[in-house]
């Protein structure tokens, strides 16, 4: 499955990361934290599961079976996410890797994607996940075509931890 983020933003630079306004660095935060959680188990990573980061320039795909230096850690993902940021806007040829399992390519096309296309749905009570196996989660992109998710959760970090453990079977509604 794939996780897409549509970005508007560079990421900060090690300097915004002590900048005393939060705004200079939040939307990182939440996708470096995002990064995390859709990769990371308590032993070991995900390896169906690939991240797409997309720039109006370029994308950068974080692809399971193959990445490495990842560890569960705001620090690990921003690190490699942030490397891979500073290559892409230093060369034009695409795709090319950052690091093993990072690489960057141009614009993806969205329809390229695997369908079904799916969104989190923030719900305020307990609900039982689909079983979700195939397809594409957006992060933060509205269209009619993409189908809700229904999670009891409030963030896009929370949503993507009930995620996984509801189509493992390990919450019981």
């Amino acid at each position: 499955m794939f996780l897409v983020f549509y970005l508007d933003r560079e990421p900060p630079t090690k300097a915004d990361w002590h900048h005393p306004d939060p705004n200079r660095r939040i939307v990182w935060n939440k996708v470096a934290e995002a990064t995390t959680a859709w990769f990371c188990l308590s032993n070991g990573l995900r390896k169906e599961h690939d991240v797409v980061l997309e720039f109006e320039e370029f994308s950068i795909r974080l692809e399971g079976q193959s990445i490495r230096y990842l560890a569960p850690s705001l620090r690990s993902s921003i690190s490699l996410i942030f490397k891979a940021y500073a290559k892409a806007i230093k060369t034009t040829r695409r795709p090319v890797e950052s690091s093993p399992g990072i690489t960057i390519h141009s614009p993806l096309v969205k329809s390229s994607l695997p369908r079904p296309w799916y969104k989190f749905a923030y719900q305020s009570d307990e609900t039982k996940c689909k079983q979700i196996r195939e397809g594409t989660i957006f992060a933060n992109w509205e269209d009619d075509s993409i189908i809700p998710i229904e999670v009891p959760t409030r963030n896009l970090n929370d949503s993507i931890i009930w995620f996984h453990y509801s189509i493992n079977g390990e919450i019981h509604g």
